[in-house]
């Protein structure tokens, strides 16, 4: 244990790495109402989120965190090395964010709206969330329970490349969706297919700000 807090606590800038973290774990929130509400779906963890939460009754925010919780046992057995403040932060941060901000982002946008004007708020919506999952996972201060276990699963059972993993992740958690009405579209594609290289590619360009 006392490694794991060295592992975390041993690093250049953290003043500047927890102030990234909560503002990117907040954005990530923000930027969840946003496409939910222009109805272009999300990233599989949250589609699936919105749809479980809506069926059950319960905030996005509360149901998050129990499925978080359910996948942090995973963790604590097979990755310990994942957790960290990064974990907790986008367990607790990204659904109770997104709750405050569903009101506002509601009251802001209308239901329906001309195809330019989706447009319009996708596109820089799309840009602030990519920035805010690179960040979160720039300045390396622990994974959510939903990434870090397509990470644990292959360093445990290689038979498959990450990416294969991940891709099979994301893809159980898009059909889980659809089975409870989660909101699945376009930009939930757009999370399976191109957020790897979005991220690494907007990753190396912030990097030099935590060395």
């Amino acid at each position: 244990m006392q490694q794991i807090r060295a592992h975390f606590w041993g690093r250049s800038h953290m003043g500047r790495r927890l102030l990234v973290l909560l503002f990117s774990v907040v954005c990530m929130g923000f930027c969840v109402t946003v496409f939910d509400r222009l109805g272009v779906g999300t990233d599989p963890c949250s589609s699936f989120n919105l749809g479980m939460s809506r069926c059950l009754g319960i905030s996005f925010g509360t149901w998050q965190l129990l499925l978080n919780s359910l996948m942090m046992l995973y963790l604590l057995v097979f990755g310990r090395r994942e957790i960290g403040l990064g974990t907790l932060a986008n367990m607790t941060l990204v659904g109770f964010s997104a709750d405050f901000f569903f009101p506002i982002v509601h009251a802001w946008i209308p239901q329906t709206l001309e195809f330019h004007y989706v447009l319009l708020l996708f596109i820089p919506t799309m840009v602030l969330f990519v920035t805010a999952v690179s960040a979160y996972m720039l300045v390396d201060l622990g994974s959510a329970p939903y990434d870090a276990t397509p990470v644990i699963l292959h360093r445990r059972h290689p038979i498959m490349s990450f990416k294969g993993v991940r891709i099979l992740w994301d893809g159980f958690f898009v059909v889980a969706s659809l089975l409870v009405n989660g909101p699945v579209g376009i930009m939930t594609c757009a999370c399976i297919l191109c957020l790897g290289p979005m991220i690494e590619f907007t990753s190396h360009r912030f990097q030099f700000l935590f060395v």
